[in-house]
């Protein structure tokens, strides 16, 4: 009961964040036209050129503040994948460009909880947080793997950033590219070490999602099945036959700025 409480209280004061800027509306087309810009071949993040562009991003937040942003929508899905990377780009700026998602005051006593759980964003006629978009609006309806690598955590460890906007008329074809770029970026997805996989931790923080989407597909066969390497996909496949033994890399938290990314 005690913890239910606190969560009504945190509830009821969080931190909203909303611009205050006119609607445009053509905000859409100028943020994909920004996106193709700011985001490098890598999918990191260049902050200095967002920054520049600041009224962009914060025309198409206004934007998905709208009823025009939603009315009519036959699939909300990209739509919310979409939002959420944009809010995640516009609360990193409202901060100041952190070193890290992490450094930020603590309401409570969990990492990431301020910028995840904590800030609100105006959408439709709803205050929302990064965390509720993706748990309640995403991954609870769609059921789809493939949306852990289409959203960005503003981390050098999360999965590349698109340089477009994803459309409801080709979306499994983008999220099947966008899983397909997030495994063969070593980096960020899995290597093998020690006749071991070495996976983003990730793939432990959202192994029922793998697991249970895939219809029982280990992580090894999983990633095998999509990693463009023939190399690294053959050797995944007899890790699979192995039981798939695998231990996971530390989380670079650090902001996903390119002009501080590995080369």
């Amino acid at each position: 009961m005690r913890i239910f409480l606190v969560g009504v209280l945190l509830a009821g004061c969080r931190q909203s964040m909303r611009p205050e800027t006119a609607l445009d509306k053509a905000a859409p087309a100028a943020w994909e036209q920004l996106l193709s810009i700011v985001v490098d071949k890598r999918g990191y993040v260049n902050y200095d050129l967002l920054e520049q562009n600041r009224q962009i991003l914060d025309s198409y937040v206004v934007w998905l503040s709208t009823d025009r942003a939603w009315v009519g929508k036959k699939s909300f899905h990209s739509q919310y994948l979409n939002a959420y990377n944009a809010l995640a780009l516009y609360q990193v700026l409202e901060r100041g460009r952190p070193s890290s998602v992490l450094d930020l005051d603590r309401i409570v006593p969990i990492e990431g909880f301020t910028f995840f759980d904590w800030t609100q964003f105006k959408i439709e006629r709803d205050w929302v947080t990064l965390a509720e978009i993706e748990n309640e609006r995403i991954r609870g309806r769609e059921l789809d793997y493939r949306d852990i690598a289409a959203l960005t955590c503003a981390a050098m460890s999360c999965p590349p950033l698109r340089k477009e906007l994803y459309k409801p008329t080709n979306l499994t074809q983008q999220l099947d590219d966008q899983f397909k770029r997030w495994l063969d970026d070593e980096d960020r997805s899995v290597r093998v070490v020690d006749d071991k996989a070495q996976f983003n931790p990730i793939f432990e923080w959202y192994s029922h999602d793998f697991s249970f989407f895939s219809g029982g597909m280990d992580p090894c066969t999983l990633m095998a099945m999509d990693v463009e390497d023939p190399a690294r996909s053959a050797t995944l496949y007899e890790l699979a036959d192995q039981g798939c033994p695998h231990t996971y890399f530390d989380f670079d938290w650090a902001l996903n700025d390119s002009k501080k990314a590995p080369k």
